[in-house]
C-alpha cells in the first residue's frame, strides 16, 4: 500500500468513527464591571464629564479567560459572547481570524441573527481594540481594553447622532483645498 492509501485509510475511519473536527466552540470574553461615577481631578474630587449627544451609553467591562489561549484554539465557526452592558449578551459568529506575525492577532466575525453586522477584535500581550458595528440597528459598540488591568472601556454610539460630516473632496497630503500644490 502506498502513502496516499493510508491516509486515505486513516481520513475514512476516522470519519466513520466520529472524531473529526468538534462543533463549534462558544467562549465568553466579556463581563459588565461595576460603573465608576465621574472622573476624579487633580484635588481628588469627582468631576461629572457630560457625553456626546452620539453616545448612548458607556461602562467598564472585565475580560474573561485568556487571550492568549484563545490565539491558539479560536477557529472559524466558533461563537464569541460579549456582555459589554448588564443582561444583555451579543453573540459572535467567527468568520477568519489571523495571527499578524508581530504579535497581534485579528478576529473577524458577524453577529449571530443580524443580516449586516461587522465584528473586529485585535490584540497583543498588552492591549486590545474591538469594534461591533449593527448597521441595521444603526449602533456601534467600540471598546478600548489593557490586558494587563483585565479590562477596558466600551461605548454603544448611536450613528444616527453622530455629526454630519461636510461633503468636500478627498485632500492629496502636501496638496491645498482643490487640489492644487
Amino acid at each position: 500500500m502506498t502513502w496516499a492509501k493510508y491516509v486515505f485509510f486513516i481520513i475514512l475511519t476516522c470519519w466513520f468513527q466520529g472524531v473529526m473536527p468538534a462543533d463549534a466552540a462558544t467562549y465568553r470574553l466579556l463581563e459588565p464591571r461595576p460603573e465608576v461615577a465621574g472622573r476624579v481631578s487633580g484635588n481628588g474630587t469627582a468631576q461629572a464629564e457630560t457625553p456626546p449627544r452620539y453616545q448612548k451609553r458607556g461602562g467598564r467591562v472585565g475580560f474573561m479567560g485568556n487571550l492568549a489561549a484563545l490565539r491558539q484554539e479560536i477557529r472559524t465557526g466558533d461563537v464569541l459572547e460579549l456582555a459589554f452592558f448588564a443582561g444583555e449578551p451579543l453573540l459572535v459568529e467567527v468568520t477568519s481570524f489571523s495571527d499578524n506575525g508581530n504579535g497581534t492577532f485579528t478576529v473577524s466575525g458577524r453577529r449571530l441573527g443580524e443580516e449586516i453586522a461587522t465584528f473586529t477584535m485585535t490584540f497583543d500581550a498588552k492591549s486590545l481594540v474591538m469594534t461591533l458595528q449593527d448597521i441595521e440597528k444603526q449602533t456601534v459598540y467600540r471598546l478600548v481594553g489593557d490586558l494587563a488591568q483585565g479590562g477596558g472601556e466600551v461605548v454603544e454610539v448611536d450613528q444616527t447622532k453622530l455629526p454630519a460630516r461636510r461633503a468636500t473632496p478627498p485632500r492629496i497630503p502636501g496638496t491645498k483645498a482643490g487640489g492644487k500644490p
